[in-house]
């Protein structure tokens, strides 16, 4: 997977595809004066608390839709309308930078990694990711490669590195998107589960088993795109300003994330 192409990987039927997801994002700009923000699924839990902290703080209203960065990603690139965009991976990024005029300004926010997780209270441990060939793990999670979803991409990445994903990829279920992939370990749906460091601090129903080493894959960033709509609100500016800022920064690091950028003064 190393040196993998997006502009070769997002052409023709996987393109075509991926165009057909439905729309999350609005096709049309928020009601009112509400910003509306974008943001990839594994940063639900973060972003919900500065949004919130932030609509305190300036009385702005803020609309939030979650998803894999991929359909996301799809979905503004076919016109749906978004003022800010937080994707978990710097290739969706480059594809939207690429269409004229969308992405007024970019900063790589986040940083993340990948955990190994395990149904809480197995009574499971396990010392390597080989271990995950044990016969014992019929099924493991994660989320879908094939719809070019981020964390399903490192995981793959990082499988083929080590030479185990030819004899996992049959046991896979894949999930649309890292937080459905860990709901099915939480729910004891399969016997583990690849997901980002992040959605493993989260879930109080699953136990972190085994870090995946970052070398294993591409690094996992997570752009912060101010797109033409909000480029041209004065509040867009300031939420992503904010979600560089002091206070957001403080919320990152308790919900897990690296901080890749420096931050902004409030």
């Amino acid at each position: 997977m190393a040196g993998w192409s997006w502009s070769r990987r997002l052409t023709g039927p996987a393109l075509l595809l991926l165009g057909l997801l439905g729309f999350g994002c609005r096709a049309q700009a928020p009601g009112g004066n509400a910003l509306l923000l974008c943001a990839a699924a594994s940063t639900t839990g973060v972003v919900e608390e500065i949004r919130d902290r932030y609509s305190r703080r300036t009385g702005r209203a803020v609309e939030l839709n979650f998803s894999s960065t991929a359909t996301l990603a799809t979905q503004i690139r076919s016109g749906a309308e978004a003022d800010l965009f937080l994707a978990a991976d710097e290739g969706w990024a480059r594809v939207l930078a690429g269409i004229p005029g969308l992405v007024v300004d970019r900063v790589d926010l986040l940083g993340n990694g990948l955990m190994v997780v395990l149904p809480k209270g197995s009574g499971r441990s396990l010392r390597s990711p080989r271990e995950l060939l044990e016969a014992s793990l019929a099924s493991v999670a994660m989320a879908n490669p094939d719809s070019m979803v981020p964390a399903g991409l490192y995981a793959r990445e990082a499988l083929v590195r080590l030479g185990l994903w030819a004899e996992l990829r049959p046991r896979m279920v894949y999930g649309e998107n890292v937080r459905a992939a860990l709901a099915y370990v939480e729910t004891g749906s399969v016997e583990a589960g690849i997901v980002y460091r992040t959605d493993a601090l989260a879930s109080s129903l699953v136990d972190s088993a085994l870090e995946i080493a970052p070398e294993l894959h591409r690094q996992i960033r997570y752009p912060l795109l101010l797109l033409s709509q909000g480029g041209n609100r004065t509040a867009a500016r300031d939420l992503f300003d904010y979600l560089q800022g002091a206070q957001a920064a403080t919320l990152f690091r308790k919900h897990g994330f690296a901080l890749l950028s420096e931050t902004r003064r409030e």
